[in-house]
Parts: C-alpha cells; structure tokens; sequence
C-alpha cells in the first residue's frame, strides 16, 4: 500500500515538474531555427568559401542535431520515469506531423518540380519515393527520422520491463547508430566501402536524389536519450574541456578543410572531430538551456516559433526564388526570408485553433 502511494506521488510530481517550460531550451531551439534558415540561404558562400565553410561546419551544422538532442533528452527523462503513455503520444504526434507537412512537402515537391519544366511523372515519383523513406522533397527528413527513432525506442520499450534493460538497449542502440554514422563518412568512397555496398548506393541515387538517409542521423537522437537518462554527463568537466579541444581543432581544420579534397584518411579522422563536435557543443547547449531560469514569465513563445520556422521557411524560400528573379547578396535575402518566416510565425502561434491543427 505504502508503494503504491509512494508510486502515486512520485508520477504526481514527475508530471508537474515534466510540463514546466524550460525557457532556455526554447531560446536555443529558435535561434536554431533561425540557424537552419541560413543554410538554405547560403549565407556567406557570395563573400568566401572558407567563411562559408566554417560558418556552416562549426556553427550551422550543428542546428538540426542540437533540434534531435534536446527531444533525445526528453525522451530519456520519460525513460527514467517509465512513462511509456508519454512517448506513445509524441509518436502519435510525430506521425500526425509527418503525415500533415510530410504529405505537404511531397505535393510541394511535385508543383515546383512542375513549375520547373520537370514532367510530372517524374515529379510525382521522386516526391512520393522520398515521402516513403521519410524525406520529403530533401526537406522534412527531420521529421522522417524521428519518426523512425522513436518508433524504434517505443518498440524497445513496450516490450522490456525492467528500467535498467531499457537503458542497456538504448546504450546498445546508440553505440549501433555511432558505427552506422561512422560508416557513412565512406558511403560515396567505392574503393573503402566495398563494390556491391557502392553499386547499392547507385542503384538508390539513381531512384532517389536524396541523400538523407535516416539510419546515419539516428546517432544524435539516441545521444540526447543517453543525456536524458545520464543527466550527470550535461554538466560534466570532461564535456567542458572537450568542448573546447575538439573546438580549437574544428576551426583549424574547417579553415585546412575548403582547398582538401574528401578522400583518404585525413577525411575520416575529419568527419570523426565534426561528429565529437557536434555531440559536445549540443551538450553544451543542453547545459545552458537546462540552467537559465528567466526572472519573469516571458509572452513570448519561443518554442512554438522554432517550430513553424522550421516547417514553414523552405516553402518561403521556394516562393522567393519563384517570384523573386533578382539575385540579392546572401545576407539581404537571409534578413529578407528570416523575417518573412518570423512574420508569418507569430501569425500562426497567435492562432491557437491554426497552429494546434498544423502542429
């Protein structure tokens, strides 16, 4: 008896202490979406390529792994409290997104193709090829993988009981997902990944241009569900001086990295600091996030802002380049197509009934 109440009051305060906001979470999560508008705006590639090359390794390539970390996080909290409803219904809700702006895209995909001069054939099976591996139109394979990831971890945990076995699997999971990411440093390398392995890569690229494979990007949604269940490791000095080692190697090497062609062994050895870098700067910003504590209750909904930017800016780009024909230097039309997204946004966010049927 005395559990069972025990247990009551336990997921009592887990479930108050689970809907509090963390308000530095949003932030990072908006300026990252913010982040990610300007790789698809090329910001800098007009002014230099080594500028450009640093900017999008060492700081934008890191904007959609951190989106995946902190959603690993929280999926690795629900983990540690056993609230397998709640992961059952961020699935449902991942689903409902991916069917909702995966099924828009593809459609998208298909009118801009058209517009193009593309045959609508053609159009239609490349779009609906790459709703089906869960990226639409190259853009929404965020969502396709998280799909996929958190359909694998609720598998894994509707069928174990015991906590501590979750989290051995898990652990099993995301060291699989290191070696498989680590595989795809060689994946348009024929001489190091085999000739049958390449003539699959082909045969695929030759179905669908579409790179975004979803097994190499599972590695950073498992890493925030490691961080979820080991909170320990966030703010770890370990971590810290990694951060700052792996970073100082980074720059110097995104400087080296844009007159080196990829091949050989210096691009493993590369690929392998920007996949640490990634995995400590998210954590890093984990840590920020977890510990800012805003002195007043902010109106201002940065989490659902991240959001339809992230859905939404892709499609203003496209319409951009539609209606657009004048050639703007690369940071006018990234201010230009931030601000419109933003714009639009707030519009969304400020309609309940809208954004709650779109998100």
């Amino acid at each position: 008896m005395c559990k069972s109440v025990g247990s009551l009051a336990v997921n009592a305060i887990r479930r108050v202490v689970m809907k509090e906001r963390d308000i530095g979470i949003d932030i990072i999560k908006f300026i990252a979406s913010i982040i990610v508008v300007s790789i698809h705006t090329y910001l800098f590639k007009d002014i230099s390529e080594v500028i450009y090359n640093m900017w999008l390794t060492i700081i934008t390539g890191v904007a959609v792994p951190t989106f995946f970390v902190f959603s690993g996080y929280y999926l690795g909290r629900n983990i540690v409290y056993d609230d397998i409803n709640k992961i059952k219904n961020t699935l449902i809700h991942f689903t409902k997104l991916y069917l909702i702006w995966g099924g828009w895209y593809a459609i998208w995909g298909i009118l801009t193709k058209m517009i193009k001069g593309i045959s609508f054939v053609y159009a239609l099976k490349v779009n609906l090829l790459s709703f089906l591996i869960g990226s639409p139109q190259n853009a929404m394979w965020y969502l396709g993988t998280g799909l996929i990831g958190y359909f694998i971890i609720y598998i894994v945990l509707s069928r174990n009981t015991s906590v501590n076995r979750k989290k051995k699997i898990i652990t099993i999971l995301f060291v699989l997902f290191v070696i498989i990411h680590i595989f795809s440093f060689f994946w348009d390398d024929e001489k190091i990944c085999g000739q049958y392995i390449y003539q699959i890569k082909t045969i695929y690229d030759s179905v669908i241009p579409n790179e975004r494979i979803f097994p190499f990007k599972l590695i950073w949604l498992f890493w925030g569900v490691i961080l979820g269940i080991k909170e320990k490791y966030i703010d770890n000095k370990i971590i810290k001086i990694l951060f700052l080692i792996i970073g100082i190697i980074v720059c110097f090497t995104s400087y080296w990295e844009s007159g080196i062609s990829h091949t050989g062994v210096y691009s493993f050895f590369y690929q392998c600091f920007i996949m640490l870098w990634y995995m400590v700067f998210s954590n890093c910003l984990l840590m920020i996030g977890k510990k800012y504590k805003s002195s007043r209750v902010t109106r201002f909904p940065y989490g659902k802002l991240s959001i339809c930017i992230f859905f939404l800016h892709i499609m203003i780009i496209d319409i951009w380049k539609i209606i657009v024909q004048i050639v703007f230097p690369t940071v006018v039309e990234f201010i230009i197509i931030s601000f419109i997204t933003l714009g639009i946004s707030v519009g969304i966010c400020r309609n309940k009934k809208m954004y709650k049927l779109l998100f």
